[in-house]
């Protein structure tokens, strides 16, 4: 399926728009991470998030191809400040790398700063709250699906027989599904499991 970039904006419980921004990710998804991140940085934004009585809402902009997300989100930016918005956007926006892929060094670093964070139950339930529901206008969704029109990567896709001889080179010695031997600690630990699980099974049916 191919992908497609989302602009998007964020707004206060209240309904005002105050950021304006891209990602490659679900609206939903990236909510929760300007969530999360609101705990560990001080961007203006994040400073915005946690002034908040609740939690900020999401909502789709624009859907665009990925190499227009840039200049589209520029051009969102400087629409909404023309209105009098007040983005708390430090920049004029299109700063991002829609569909980098970052290191696995730097994908260490962000996992080890965001292991610990514990929020109360009552801020547990306004995220929960704000990311449960959240739809598209039936506009909205007639956009994602004619961005996802002519399937190029999945479905009906056709390989070049080198392709097909390196995927499965690659597959030999499968360390994850056939052709795996497990040793037998760890058969004993899976059939103890599966037994575990079953007796659980039976006393939920009232079998037991």
């Amino acid at each position: 399926m191919r992908r497609a970039a989302y602009i998007y904006g964020l707004y206060s419980p209240d309904g005002e728009l105050r950021y304006v921004g891209q990602t490659m990710l679900t609206p939903k998804r990236r909510l929760g991470q300007h969530i999360h991140d609101s705990h560990r940085k001080n961007h203006t934004c994040q400073i915005w998030i946690r002034s908040l009585s609740g939690v900020p809402q999401i909502r789709a902009l624009e859907i665009c191809e990925p190499s227009l997300a840039a200049e589209r989100e520029r051009a969102h930016v400087s629409l909404w400040r023309r209105l009098g918005a007040r983005l708390t956007n430090m920049t004029d926006g299109g700063l991002g790398t829609p569909g980098h892929i970052e290191s696995a060094k730097t994908r260490s670093k962000k996992s080890a700063s965001h292991t610990g964070i514990r929020h109360t139950a009552e801020r547990r339930k306004q995220i929960s709250d704000a990311l449960m529901g959240h739809g598209f206008s039936p506009e909205t969704l007639a956009k994602m699906s004619s961005a996802a029109m002519g399937n190029k990567h999945s479905l009906g896709r056709k390989y070049r027989p080198e392709t097909i001889d390196r995927l499965r080179a690659a597959s030999k010695g499968n360390m994850n599904c056939l052709g795996r031997v497990l040793s037998p600690e760890t058969k004993a630990k899976l059939s103890l499991a599966r037994r575990r699980w079953w007796t659980e099974q039976r006393k939920k049916d009232g079998r037991l």
